[in-house]
């Protein structure tokens, strides 16, 4: 699951959505077992990490097989019911279930799809996978971070994470917004490295308007 996709929900849920977390029989969320002990492992680990309940509150729960054919059947009994499906599986995920919008709008006709990719769902690197770090580097942040004498910089090893997620709540509410007013859903295609280009946005224009490559300015505040 990572942090992108459960850091939306957890925001919506604080605004008072009803999250419901889905997630498979035996590749659990591995963010139960970050900074796992022995403790965790000793007194039912899953639901120990400060780390997963964080991101996490909030929400209900529930396990599901998607693979099986009564699992499946679940899943998509929980969409009738539903405003909105959130996911953040790399692209190859959701097909290999057979699942996406179009089998999701033929149970519910207004419901809304948010993909939360690395790379968006078109494009040659859709099926990509990649975490926060990943994210980071391929929206060239880095590159004008930090001073220009030292290399590249990242902000944090899962920032893409967190602004993907941030952006993933906004997109939705809109979404809902119009849900209510028209009766319509639709699909959104959140690209998470999309999601950082505004924050170098300064350094691409430049090099597309004048080829000049963009420099590390350090700390001007």
């Amino acid at each position: 699951m990572g942090w992108a996709g459960p850091l939306a929900a957890r925001n919506l849920a604080d605004l008072g959505a009803d999250v419901i977390k889905v997630e498979s029989c035996e590749n659990f969320d591995w963010w139960r077992s970050w900074e796992a002990t022995q403790e965790w492992i000793d007194e039912d680990g899953a639901e120990k990490s400060p780390a997963f309940n964080s991101v996490n509150r909030n929400n209900r729960n529930i396990t599901l097989d998607l693979s099986n054919p009564k699992g499946r059947e679940l899943l998509l009994r929980l969409v009738r019911t539903a405003n909105a499906v959130m996911e953040n599986f790399s692209g190859s995920v959701l097909p290999k279930l057979n699942l996406g919008y179009d089998v999701f709008k033929k149970e519910k006709e207004d419901i809304i799809l948010l993909s939360m990719h690395a790379f968006g769902s078109t494009g040659p690197w859709k099926m990509f996978r990649a975490y926060g770090s990943t994210v980071e580097q391929s929206s060239g942040l880095p590159h004008v971070n930090g001073v220009s004498s030292d290399p590249p910089m990242m902000h944090h090893i899962a920032y893409g994470d967190a602004v993907a997620g941030l952006n993933g709540v906004s997109a939705l509410l809109i979404a809902l917004r119009h849900q209510a007013k028209t009766g319509k859903g639709q699909f959104i295609d959140l690209s998470q490295v999309e999601s950082l280009f505004p924050l170098t946005v300064h350094g691409i224009t430049e090099f597309t308007a004048n080829g000049k490559e963009p420099t590390r300015n350090g700390n001007k505040s």
